[in-house]
């Protein structure tokens, strides 16, 4: 059996956005200590190799911390005799960095720095011969499908095959560069083992085997980066294959949708929907970084002003090891009764009467309202439907006040 930790996109050094200085720092920690689980996974399960499937930093310029930091783990694969196989991707330092330099010295510790396909011959701790096949980026932006030059296996020993690679079938549903381009086509038709992937910020499987991966990074930088983050302890075995997937991450970034009705007309309620968003997530026992949405009617609409969204976002941050909360509001809706509008006496009651008994009549009227957007002229009543359903109530007593 062969036993490998696939992980991938570490972003040593990254700069880390927040309104807090303290989270900001928290942040900064996490990222090595994320690395730092997963490299005390590797050695507590005794696996065969360490995968790292490129970013292991953010950019060149390797924090102090990030270096000193990076070379201990790697002393501590060494020492435990656990091969580590790194492919560079497009944010790490290149070939002739010190780092590279100071890389060659090991045993253990296989750097893959060329955009050249190398294969390197392997036996795992059980005495079970395998190749493992990479080639990392040399440069920031290569658009070369370099996947395409590896070889297709041959013989029974197992293949690995590491690529920081995005894959046209997921390029266009994430935000990442299309750097070192290959097609899911590509990688099958290479017949490895296992394909260990690394770029896009999410695990996820490929094919319908499980042969082709991404790990996803392991510790999540912003919003969009939600869940939890980790990597693949993969098993092989007689041409079968076992993967788990492993959190190593030490902040979770969380959104969650409330959707607010009519009932809830008070602060506590909205209390209880938002605890109730956020409890399957607490209940981890992480710290997390939370951003709320709230959407629907509500009759609390003309009540969330800044202060009462602030204390909303303290209420929040009390109910749990929550480091920072954001609440939106920006699809929230007031709640407004068409029906008992149109029986006031007033100038909104009569247009919406007016409109409801016959549409035709405000043909004329759109036509010289020169402000709307040609799309909206192409379904007036859509148009006016959906500004009547966002009237809030200060602009109906506005109307009210004019008649």
């Amino acid at each position: 059996m062969i036993r490998l930790l696939h992980i991938a996109d570490i972003h040593i050094g990254t700069k880390f956005v927040s309104r807090k200085e303290e989270v900001r720092k928290i942040l900064k920690k996490s990222v090595m200590k994320a690395f730092q689980n997963a490299i005390d996974f590797a050695i507590e399960e005794r696996v065969d190799g360490v995968i790292i499937a490129g970013d292991l930093f953010d950019s060149g310029e390797i924090p102090f911390h990030g270096e000193a930091g990076f070379i201990a783990m790697m002393e501590r694969l060494e020492d435990a005799r656990i091969h580590v196989f790194y492919t560079s991707g497009n944010h790490d330092p290149y070939q002739g960095s010190t780092l590279y330099e100071k890389l060659k010295k090991y045993t253990y510790i296989h750097p893959f720095y060329n955009k050249v396909a190398e294969t390197i011959d392997i036996i795992s701790q059980s005495g079970q011969a395998y190749k493992v096949i990479s080639a990392g980026h040399d440069g920031p932006a290569i658009s070369d499908n370099i996947i395409k030059t590896f070889p297709i296996k041959s013989g029974h020993d197992i293949h690995i095959g590491i690529g920081h690679t995005m894959v046209s079938a997921v390029n266009g549903t994430v935000d990442h560069g299309n750097y070192m381009p290959c097609s899911l086509e590509d990688l099958k038709s290479k017949k490895y083992d296992y394909f260990a992937l690394g770029h896009i910020h999410k695990a996820m499987e490929l094919d319908e085997e499980g042969r082709i991966r991404y790990a996803g990074n392991i510790q999540g930088r912003h919003i969009n980066e939600t869940g939890e983050k980790g990597g693949w302890l993969i098993k092989l075995e007689n041409g079968d294959i076992d993967s788990t997937f492993v959190p190593f991450h030490q902040v979770e970034w969380q959104e969650i949708t409330v959707n607010l009705s009519a009932n809830d007309d008070t602060t506590y309620a909205l209390q209880e929907r938002i605890k109730e968003g956020l409890f399957i997530h607490l209940s981890k026992g992480r710290q997390f970084i939370v951003r709320i949405n709230l959407e629907g009617q509500t009759p609390l609409y003309n009540r969330l002003d800044d202060e009462a969204i602030s204390e909303l976002e303290e209420f929040v941050e009390s109910l749990g090891p929550i480091l920072d909360v954001t609440v939106k509001t920006r699809k929230l809706q007031p709640l407004v009764d068409r029906e008992e509008l149109k029986i006031g006496e007033h100038f909104l009651g009569a247009f919406l009467s007016d409109f409801d008994e016959d549409v035709t009549q405000f043909k004329t009227y759109l036509r010289d309202v020169t402000f709307i957007s040609d799309k909206a002229k192409k379904d007036k009543k859509s148009f006016v439907d959906e500004i009547l359903a966002t009237l809030d109530d200060s602009l109906i007593q506005k109307i009210k006040k004019q008649v």
